[in-house]
């Protein structure tokens, strides 16, 4: 298996635990992230009760540029509370996912987080997946995504994206202000 194949590899099963991680929780659909990565709650502010439910998106979306292509992200999962990184040390506290298809016909998927690390240092993730990764024509681009601002329900981002495969390609951009539902 070659070195970008275990890259992908890594990506995709990367992206599917953030994904399953914002799934979860006990969602009544009365919580929005904090631009602090807290969370707050109607009923919780209404009771002065202590509000512990999660604080995910089913749905929102937007438009992403990528390399100067428009592509309708349908769907953006978000999870805006801290959550341990397994192996990593330190702590999630923004992870985000969404979905779309391509002038092409293609998936696409977009997958960003923000971490602190055991040391305090801030860490950001950002990848973004055109196509089957089981297919050859598939694309997986990653970024540092050092410029990924998350909003109290969004996120955007202008960077750009070095393509899995071939290193020596020519960076493409990305940019998009999406909305968490």
């Amino acid at each position: 298996m070659t070195k970008s194949r275990m890259l992908m590899w890594a990506a995709a099963l990367t992206a599917s635990a953030l994904l399953l991680a914002g799934c979860g929780g006990d969602d009544d659909g009365n919580t929005e992230a904090g631009s602090d990565g807290g969370s707050t709650s109607s009923d919780a502010a209404s009771s002065g009760g202590d509000d512990s439910s999660s604080s995910t998106g089913a749905s929102g979306g937007g438009v992403i540029n990528l390399g100067g292509e428009e592509i309708a992200i349908e769907r953006l999962l978000c999870y805006f509370e801290e959550q341990p990184r397994a192996g990593l040390g330190g702590v999630f506290t923004h992870t985000a996912q969404g979905q779309g298809v391509n002038a092409a016909g293609d998936a696409v998927l977009v997958d960003f987080s923000r971490a602190v690390a055991e040391d305090g240092t801030v860490e950001f993730d950002l990848t973004v997946d055109v196509g089957d990764f089981r297919s050859a024509d598939f694309v997986g681009y990653r970024g540092s995504g050092d410029e990924i601002i998350f909003g109290d329900n969004s996120a955007s981002v202008n960077t750009a994206l070095v393509n899995f495969d071939d290193f020596d390609a020519a960076p493409v951009n990305l940019s998009f202000d999406l909305a968490c539902g």
